[in-house]
Parts: C-alpha cells; sequence; structure tokens
C-alpha cells in the first residue's frame, strides 16, 4: 500500500515513531513533478516581463506587484479594509489586514506571490492525485515536505489563513518567500517525496474511505463547484 509507504517515509523523514503526532510540519502537494517550488505570480512572468514593470530587484517588482492587487481589491470589495504604509519596503511592513487580503485573492485562485501549503498531509496527498486535467493524470506528483524550524518566520512569511470558505477542511498555510516568488528545493528543510502516476488513484480512494477527503470535503461551498466545473464540462481548459 504506497500511502503508508509516504507515511513511513514522512516519519523517517521527520524522526516521528509510528503512532506518534507528526511535528509542525507544513505539506504541499503538486500533481506533476514541477521544476520549480514557486508562487504563481513568479510563474506567470517571465523576467523579461518583470524587469518591463520595474527597474530594479525581482523582490521590489513583487512588492509593487503585491501593493497594486490590495488596492485594486479594496476598490471591488468593500469589506477590504486596510491602511496601507506610504512606502513599503517590504513584506513585513504590510499590516497583518493586508495580508488576509492576499490570502483571501490566493484562496479564491488569484494571483499572488503565496505558496499553498497546508498542516494536513493528507491533504497535500489529495492535490497531489487529485487530477481533473487529463494532461497532469498520467504524470507522477510529489509531496513537498516543509520541516517547520522555530524562528523560520525570519526566512519566509508563514500565514495561516482565516477559517473561510474552505481555508478550513484544508488547513491552509500560505508561505510567502523572503526574497523572490522561489523556495529553494536543496533547503535542508525541504523534502520531495515523488508519486508515481499509478498509485493516485488508490491514494485517493483510502483518502475518501478512512480520512472523508474528497472534492466536497476540500472545496466545501459554491465555488468548488466553480473550480471543478471540469466534472460537468471536461473539455475545458481552465
Amino acid at each position: 500500500m504506497f500511502y503508508m509507504d509516504i507515511i513511513k517515509e514522512v516519519n523517517r523523514i521527520l524522526q516521528t515513531p509510528p503512532g506518534i503526532a507528526l511535528p509542525p510540519t507544513l505539506f504541499r502537494g503538486e500533481s506533476e513533478c514541477f521544476c520549480k517550488i514557486s508562487s504563481k505570480m513568479y510563474r506567470f512572468f517571465e523576467p523579461a516581463e518583470r524587469d518591463g514593470y520595474l527597474a530594479g530587484s525581482m523582490e521590489d517588482w513583487l512588492l509593487l506587484k503585491e501593493r497594486q492587487i490590495i488596492e485594486h481589491v479594496k476598490t471591488f470589495d468593500s469589506n477590504a479594509k486596510c491602511k496601507m504604509p506610504d512606502t513599503l519596503d517590504s513584506f513585513g511592513s504590510l499590516k497583518e489586514d493586508a495580508w488576509f487580503i492576499l490570502g483571501d485573492v490566493q484562496q479564491a485562485g488569484g494571483i499572488t506571490n503565496f505558496i499553498d501549503f497546508t498542516w494536513n498531509i493528507n491533504v497535500a496527498l489529495f492535490f497531489a492525485c487529485n487530477d481533473i486535467s487529463s494532461e497532469t493524470k498520467d504524470k507522477d506528483g510529489r509531496l513537498i515536505v516543509f520541516s517547520f524550524i522555530p524562528g523560520i518566520e525570519k526566512q519566509h512569511h508563514i500565514i495561516q489563513q482565516r477559517n473561510t470558505g474552505y481555508s478550513k477542511p484544508q488547513s491552509a498555510v500560505f508561505v510567502r518567500p523572503y526574497d523572490g516568488g522561489l523556495l529553494d528545493e536543496n533547503n535542508e528543510m525541504i523534502t520531495i517525496i515523488k508519486i508515481p502516476a499509478k498509485e493516485k488513484e488508490g491514494i485517493l480512494c483510502i483518502l475518501k474511505r478512512f480520512y472523508h477527503i474528497d472534492y466536497h470535503t476540500i472545496f466545501n461551498d459554491f465555488r468548488g463547484y466553480i473550480r471543478n466545473q471540469k466534472l460537468v464540462f471536461p473539455f475545458l481548459s481552465e
């Protein structure tokens, strides 16, 4: 049973005896083995395009985009209230309410510099194996294990999303890389476990049968259907 092999490997990585609760650890599931652990904002723009917006560092460009996202969201959502600093020198200079606005954008499928993680290994495995797209269902997935070390916030911003919508069943956590939109896969805190495509269906069956994790518990509101319209319209590309 490959599911149990994954759990044993995670226990080995985290040096946790079987049957003992895992220490605080972040998990991310990806339906294919991407070349980088990156934010959507980083992935969507090539370096030449980023340079065209701002002559400066990658971090400067990302901060500019994050400020613009927040300001535009405020014009659409009257409940999105936060005061922006006159000068945005670093992400840490933003107030918590600004972080939550960006988190809501991320949760709704928008473009931000956040990378989705979860405290729940089973939720991460769901995302690693749940392939609506026929383009990825035959590709190997991967589980990213991000070992939590006290003081990690000094390196990356770890944001616990508010329990709204389906952030609660997903145990959603956002990681905003300290500098740029990438996490270093060679960092000693990160371990990657490959999930063969042939094992995905079996893992999903275990998650549903024993942990009640499936489409409807992970995406447990109306937006869940919108995100999964391929269940009705398989030809949709987005």
